[in-house]
């Protein structure tokens, strides 16, 4: 009877240890890799909440800008008789003010425009126009009366309300339903059709 050589039970058994290496070195790669994957998840969100929150104060120190240079706008208004809802500002103060206001919305929408989407830059951009609009009519470089007062302010609250939406969309904030009016629109309707006496405290 032929034996079998020495060599064959080796080989086998080698293989065989050497199989047993391999699923080994695949079971470790495999968790390695699943490892892998969840800290890059982790990471991703870390980021993402990162970078959602320097958003969100981008935006709200771009429209807290935005809403003092309205408030400076109707202080000057209140001074020329347009408005009533607000206590007219002095000329030179007022003025100072409102180039404090312009100053610290330039500075604020840069953020916008380093951490917005296109969506919220792109509205950001038309409400810087009708502010601008307002500061115009504020400084007497476009004429304004009572009646012209209340289509530009709507035409601001509406913009307005542009941004805050897209803003809340960039963030993946879900929509909700925001006040159309306030107590200035509402006054500069009356003061439109009707004259007012006295000032009242409100905000923009």
């Amino acid at each position: 009877m032929q034996q079998t050589p020495l060599w064959v039970p080796l080989v086998v058994g080698s293989l065989g240890l050497l199989g047993t290496l391999l699923a080994g070195l695949g079971g470790v790669l495999i968790t390695q890799r699943a490892t892998l994957e969840r800290e890059a998840a982790a990471w991703q969100r870390q980021q993402s909440i990162r970078w959602d929150d320097r958003r969100l104060d981008a935006y709200v120190s771009y429209a807290a800008a935005v809403k003092r240079n309205a408030t400076a706008v109707a202080q000057q208004l209140a001074r020329k008789g347009v408005t009533k809802t607000i206590v007219a500002a002095n000329l030179n103060a007022g003025l100072e003010e409102l180039a404090i206001a312009e100053a610290d919305r330039s500075v604020a929408f840069e953020s916008v425009l380093i951490l917005g989407d296109t969506a919220t830059i792109e509205a950001g951009s038309l409400l810087n126009r009708e502010v601008w609009r307002m500061q115009a009519q504020a400084r007497g470089e476009l004429h304004v009366d009572p009646i012209i007062w209340k289509d530009t302010f709507h035409a601001y609250r509406q913009t307005r309300l542009n941004f805050y939406n897209a803003a809340r969309a960039s963030m993946g904030v879900a929509a909700a339903a925001m006040p159309a009016s306030s107590p200035w629109l509402e006054a500069a309707i009356r003061d439109s059709v009707t004259p007012d006496d006295g000032p009242s405290s409100t905000t923009p």
